[in-house]
């Protein structure tokens, strides 16, 4: 993946048109997507280590990462109802 995509989809996300944005991100992630379905968003580092578990997010929600240090993490989105997921990464890069 190139700096700049965000996502590969499986599954059945990609009818949820899922956004997580900014790339790079600062102090929070935002999450859009169509649909009423709640999400789960699980957060891992470059080693591998689940770092943060978000769970019944609705579209239009932010998601704090100000606690995380300035690196590339991997994320993966989950309908936990259907088992459809997505995953991508992003960059946290603070000032």
């Amino acid at each position: 993946l190139c700096p700049q995509t965000t996502s590969v989809s499986f599954n059945n996300l990609t009818d949820k048109n899922i956004e997580l944005f900014p790339n790079p991100a600062t102090d929070i992630i935002l999450i859009n997507f169509e649909g009423t379905q709640a999400l789960q968003l699980n957060l891992f580092n470059g080693a591998g280590k689940l770092v943060g578990t978000w769970e019944e997010l609705q579209s239009n929600t932010s998601i704090p990462i100000h606690h995380l240090e300035n690196g590339i993490y991997f994320y993966q989105i989950a309908t936990p109802s259907n088992g459809g997921f997505q995953s991508g990464k992003i960059i946290i890069q603070k000032n």
